[in-house]
């Protein structure tokens, strides 16, 4: 296979692609697409229908682009930078967005309206139907599409099937074939390229990518490099064809090294090789959002990918791909895709060694996971004990067990609460709640009083869109909230922080009643003294304390552990309550 040993080449011809050619590529394909969804797609057939025509029409319209200096592929020119809602794979949605905006439009705009401050996220209810998305690469790298077309097929054979799930599994059919044809398009356009040029180093490059594209991903990769282009080639497609950002790329040190370490003893590859190959995967996604843009660090159409952590029978994942990604991450200076690196209080210092470097040299592309908090409470909420091991990060920071679980979280912004009370600013009218600014105050209480008053108004706000969204979801949708108070809230003589902690205290009580009848859990957590530097302890200190009866601070890790138990569905019949985490401190 021909390579480009330079991938500085690759990284200029990014630039300028995603920069310059990609505005007026994009505009062209969305507008083919556009007139052929609106010409092909009829109102009179079922939403499950429609996505199915949805994914054979972008398959044949969408615009396939190549590139010179790698023989990775999938660019369809279905997104510009930070804009997901501009890909026609939201067709189907926003063509149906009557049967949920009917449901609630007044409180649509009301989360609209707050997300924008922002005051909550958007994700969740009217969100996530665009964003969060955890693609099964670990199937399809197994299988291929095509198995996954055969086990479709064989399952609508099945007797008493319903009219819905038949429509369904028609419609994930025609979405198996749609991948079918955009990788078939891709070969094409590369047999023609190769056809057209002089250059034989050239030459053989695109007639290697017909030859991958010809077979992969509806066959299921064999070697290393397939498999990357596999994967590479689903987090550009499907997107684009379903409609949505913020993905989970999963856990590339675990579904790429059997492939790797097979292709190292039969010597079709070599580390530096397969250096360059990570290196033009990263650089794809990498590219496709300007460093330069101030809102780099949270771009909504980017992926996210997972490393190390322990295997699904509990060995600790720390092997050569693992370096191998850290490296080039490290190296090209990638932003995207962001990191999650997994850990745990026995992880290998070499690993702990590695996914720090990146903050000793002012970068925070990575987030850290505890899998000491996580795969506990996974397990706790019912996950299997090896399915919890398995667990990649989704969106932000959300834990999902690839093919099994989707989840989504939403959370509210306590500080731009008080910067508003303090600071002022301009109110949108749009929302039902003004906050009130502190500078009226004339004494604590009154400070105390618009405080909770102001905290109150948003999570009201932000409950009524969850109430809301359960006529959507067909009554099933459940959600969990969760306040940080602190033990000093038993502790009346710490004055206006006590004081302000009983507040939290008392509105959690209120809520959790108030809101339990809509399937909404409300808890908070008191901690007391853990091991931060608010309470004046720093890495190396003694974790030993005089004060606390179990004889040592509290630990971040089982404050989160806490806080996992309490958002599963073991705990939805605790409501309304702070559990206070204190190792008997408050006890007198």
């Amino acid at each position: 296979m021909f390579t480009i040993s330079n991938l500085h080449f690759l990284k200029k011809e990014l630039k300028s692609f995603y920069g310059v050619t990609l505005q007026a590529l994009h505009e062209q394909s969305m507008k083919q697409c556009k007139d052929a969804l609106n010409k092909e797609i009829t109102h009179n057939i079922s939403a499950v229908e429609q996505k199915g025509l949805q994914y054979k029409i972008l398959a044949r319209t969408l615009t396939p682009v190549l590139f010179r200096h790698t023989c990775l592929f999938g660019e369809v020119c279905s997104n510009k930078a930070q804009e997901t809602a501009t890909t026609m794979g939201n067709w189907t949605l926003n063509h149906n967005a009557a049967t949920y905006r009917k449901y609630g439009a007044s409180v649509l705009d009301e989360k609209n309206a707050a997300s924008a401050y922002p005051l909550y996220t958007f994700c969740g209810e009217f969100g996530d139907e665009i964003y969060h998305f955890s693609f099964e690469n670990g199937t399809i790298l197994k299988y291929g599409f095509s198995g996954v077309y055969e086990k479709v097929t064989l399952r609508l054979e099945e007797p008493n099937l319903s009219e819905e799930t038949i429509k369904w599994l028609k419609a994930v059919q025609d979405s198996a074939l749609a991948i079918k044809t955009v990788a078939n398009r891709f070969a094409e356009l590369a047999t023609k390229y190769a056809e057209q040029s002089e250059d034989d180093e050239e030459k053989e490059h695109y007639q290697s990518i017909a030859r991958t594209a010809s077979k992969i991903p509806w066959e299921k990769p064999e070697t290393f490099f397939e498999a990357l282009a596999t994967i590479q080639f689903i987090q550009s497609v499907v997107p684009a064809l379903e409609g949505g950002g913020l993905y989970s790329v999963g856990r590339l040190d675990v579904l790429l090294i059997d492939f790797y370490q097979n292709d190292l003893r039969t010597g079709k590859i070599t580390p530096k090789l397969a250096e360059q190959y990570i290196g033009e995967f990263l650089l794809l996604h990498d590219m496709r959002i300007p460093h330069e843009q101030a809102d780099q660090g949270d771009s909504l159409v980017n992926a996210v990918y997972t490393l190390g952590g322990v295997s699904r029978d509990g060995e600790h994942v720390f092997n050569e791909l693992t370096c191998l990604f850290l490296k080039v991450d490290r190296e090209l200076d990638i932003i995207y895709p962001k990191i999650k690196c997994r850990y745990d209080a026995n992880s290998p210092k070499e690993y702990l060694d590695l996914i720090n470097d990146e903050l000793r040299v002012g970068k925070s592309t990575i987030l850290y996971q505890n899998d000491n908090a996580i795969i506990p409470a996974l397990v706790k909420s019912g996950v299997d004990i090896k399915d919890a091991r398995d667990y990649s990060v989704l969106g932000c920071w959300e834990p999902v067990i690839p093919g099994c679980t989707n989840e989504h979280c939403s959370y509210f912004l306590t500080l731009k609460i008080f910067e508003i009370s303090v600071y002022g600013g301009e109110q949108n009218p749009r929302l039902p709640f003004t906050i009130l600014p502190l500078d009226v105050a004339k004494s604590f209480e009154e400070v105390l009083s618009i405080t909770l008053n102001n905290i109150h108004a948003v999570m009201e706000s932000r409950c009524r869109v969850a109430v809301s969204a359960r006529k959507y979801w067909h009554n099933q949708i459940k959600g969990n909230l969760l306040n940080i108070a602190s033990v000093a809230a038993t502790e009346p003589y710490y004055g206006p922080y006590a004081t302000s902690k009983g507040g939290v205290v008392g509105l959690t009580r209120g809520w959790g009643k108030q809101f339990a009848p809509y399937g909404i859990v409300i808890n908070g957590i008191g901690p007391g003294p853990i091991a931060t530097e608010m309470n004046h302890w720093h890495e190396g200190d003694s974790m030993h304390h005089d004060r606390i009866p179990t004889g040592r601070f509290g630990t971040v890790g089982e404050v989160g552990g806490l806080a996992m138990y309490l958002l599963s569905e073991e705990a939805n019949q605790i409501i309304g309550q702070t559990v206070i985490m204190d190792g008997a401190y408050d006890i007198k």
